[in-house]
C-alpha cells in the first residue's frame, strides 16, 4: 500500500501586481481526502485569473473551490475515479459557467471579468486525471526525485501571452481532461508565471532542477513543517530565480507520497 500524501501550495503577486497595486489573481487548493476504503486521493489545483479581468481572482477562486466541490465526494466513494469522466467535467464547466453568470449579472458586469485558466490534478491509488483550460501545465513522475514528466502542456494562442479561459464559449473544444492508468508518488500543479523555470519548451519536457529540491523540503517533519514549507515556496515563486521568468502571478502546488 503506498504511503501518505505530503503536500504544500502557495500563490504570490508577481511584481508587475505589485507595482500597479493589483491583488494577486491566482488561485489553488491542496486537498487529501480519505476515500471509503482509507485510501487518499490528492486534489491539486490551480487557477490563473486574467490580468486584463477586474475580477478574475474571484472567478480563480471558485473555479477551485467548486471543482473539489463536486468531486471530493465521488472521489471518496470510489477511490479509482471511475465516475470522473470527461462528461462528468463537461458538467461541472456547465455550472461553473452559469454561476459565474449569475455573479456577473448581480455586479451588473460581463462574464469576461471573471475569467480564468484552471488546472487540475486528481490522483487515486490506482489512476491519476488531469484537467486543463489554458496555460501553465501539470508536472507528475512515478518515483520520488523523477524522472518528472508532462502530464499536460500549456495552452496558448496566437502569442505566449495569450491563453484560454473556463468562461470561453469555445472552452469545450480546450478542456483536456486526460486519464493516466497509474498511480504517481509526485504532483506539482502551476501557473503561466514559473512555466518557462519548471518547463523545457524546447524539449516539451519538465526540468528536472528546479523541480528535484523542491520536493525534497516535502520531506521536512517535526512541529513547524507545513509552515516551514509553505514558507520556503512562497520564498522561492518570490525569488530572482522565479520573479526574472516573469513578472506574473505564480502559484505552485506539490505534492509527494512514500
Amino acid at each position: 500500500m503506498m504511503g501518505s500524501w505530503t503536500t504544500t501550495s502557495a500563490s504570490v503577486r508577481g511584481l508587475l501586481h505589485e507595482k500597479l497595486g493589483m491583488p494577486c489573481q491566482d488561485a489553488h487548493l491542496c486537498r487529501v481526502i480519505s476515500s471509503s476504503d482509507g485510501r487518499e486521493v490528492l486534489f491539486a489545483l490551480a487557477s490563473d485569473g486574467a490580468s486584463s479581468a477586474a475580477r478574475s481572482e474571484h472567478g480563480a477562486a471558485l473555479a477551485v473551490a467548486s471543482f473539489f466541490e463536486e468531486f471530493a465526494e465521488e472521489a471518496g466513494m470510489a477511490p479509482t475515479l471511475a465516475a470522473i469522466t470527461r462528461e462528468a467535467v463537461e458538467r461541472w464547466v456547465y455550472r461553473l459557467q452559469a454561476e459565474i453568470a449569475d455573479l456577473a449579472r448581480e455586479a451588473d458586469i460581463g462574464v469576461r471579468e471573471y475569467s480564468c485558466t484552471f488546472l487540475g490534478a486528481i490522483a487515486g491509488p490506482e489512476r491519476t486525471v488531469c484537467v486543463q483550460v489554458g496555460d501553465g501545465a501539470i508536472v507528475g513522475a512515478r518515483d520520488a526525485g523523477g524522472p518528472y514528466r508532462c502530464l499536460t502542456w500549456p495552452q496558448h494562442g496566437r502569442s505566449s501571452v495569450s491563453t484560454f479561459f473556463v468562461t470561453g464559449d469555445d472552452v469545450l473544444d480546450r478542456l483536456v481532461v486526460d486519464f493516466i492508468d497509474q498511480p504517481m508518488t509526485a504532483i506539482a500543479v502551476f501557473t503561466d508565471g514559473i512555466e518557462d523555470l519548471v518547463l523545457d519548451k524546447d524539449r516539451r519536457a519538465a526540468r528536472c532542477r528546479p523541480l528535484q529540491p523542491l520536493f525534497r523540503h516535502l520531506s521536512t517533519e517535526g512541529p513547524v513543517a507545513d509552515n516551514f514549507r509553505r514558507s520556503f515556496l512562497a520564498e522561492f515563486l518570490s525569488s530572482t530565480m522565479a520573479t526574472d521568468i516573469s513578472g506574473d502571478d505564480k502559484t505552485l502546488v506539490l505534492a509527494q507520497r512514500a
